[in-house]
């Protein structure tokens, strides 16, 4: 299956798109935190680690729960963390971060590093939670 075999048989009528109220405020409050740079990636990255609860992920279960390279991986916790820097033409730069995670030690292995949610991370979801959570109480 490709991009051109979801194409629409008929378009798409204006009651259509505002019967998906929940996915509008949804999507901007992701645009919202990332200033519309948030990618699919970096979300399910969030939601990954999320999931995992007080425990924390590792690394290396990201990779592999989400078939994504360990490069991959690092640049987006960089960007849901404090920030990266990366090497360009124009010397080191550095990119600010979401500041949504906190890595610690594992403490099975030193080498390792386990990703949580911080405080600004439970936020986020519970604010995106609320958005969802409003439209069904008003959906029924």
């Amino acid at each position: 299956m490709n991009l051109n075999d979801l194409q629409a048989t008929e378009k798409q009528s204006r009651t259509d798109v505002n019967n998906n109220q929940w996915f509008f405020p949804f999507a901007d409050k992701l645009c919202s935190l990332g200033s519309a740079t948030m990618s699919m990636q970096q979300l399910c990255v969030l939601c990954f680690i999320a999931k995992q609860g007080t425990n924390g992920a590792l690394t290396k279960d990201i990779c592999s729960s989400l078939n994504v390279s360990l490069s991959s991986i690092q640049r987006q916790l960089g960007r849901l963390n404090k920030g990266y820097k990366f090497k360009s033409k124009m010397g080191i730069m550095e990119r600010e971060g979401l500041n949504l995670l906190e890595d610690f030690q594992d403490p099975n292995n030193r080498k390792q590093y386990r990703w949580v949610l911080n405080k600004n991370g439970v936020r986020f979801f519970k604010q995106l939670n609320s958005v969802v959570v409003r439209y069904d109480k008003g959906d029924v």
